[in-house]
């Protein structure tokens, strides 16, 4: 009986503390090119995040993305998301694309958001050897989300980055 209850507890804590990062492999529908992204959802309550790097020809590009589903009209806002890297200050990066869609044509006010900043070279080097990666992302309603990236999406965002053609 103790063990049970003993292994029942495990698989608890386990599940209780996953990070539910996701490595996902694709297709750019646009370009034909290759794709490799890493998803990344904290919890609940804070949108996931995604890390893509885009493969078309010869041109490598990144992008974080966020998205989450309010039920509040909450939207994304189009103020630069804040990175933190490890000792490094704190950078911007600006977002390209911030859109929102309700999901419930009854109901306004639950909406599936999104926005898009295209990552630079020099915040792709950092990424590559950091320890701790922090992002801050920012909404109309509320105080901003900030998200710190697990062990566990860190390494996939590392191994997204060392992805070639």
């Amino acid at each position: 009986m103790k063990r049970t209850v003993l292994v029942f507890v495990l698989i608890m804590l386990v599940g209780v503390t996953s990070t539910h990062a996701k490595f996902i492999p694709g297709t750019d529908q646009f370009t034909g090119g290759k794709t490799y992204s890493s998803t990344y959802n904290p919890g609940d309550y804070e949108p996931s995040v995604s890390f893509t790097k885009i493969i078309s020809g010869n041109i490598v590009s990144y992008e974080i993305r966020f998205f989450n589903r309010a039920v509040s009209g909450e939207k994304f806002t189009k103020d630069p998301i804040e990175i933190k890297i490890d000792d490094y200050p704190v950078q911007t990066i600006p977002i390209t694309e911030a859109s929102s869609m309700p999901i419930d044509l009854e109901d306004k006010d639950i909406t599936w958001n999104r926005s898009k900043a295209p990552t630079p070279q020099n915040i792709i080097d950092q990424i590559k050897v950091a320890k701790r990666v922090a992002l801050k992302v920012y909404t109309d309603k509320y105080a901003p989300a900030v998200i710190v990236l697990s062990d566990e999406a860190l390494a996939e965002w590392k191994q997204v980055i060392s992805m070639e053609k």
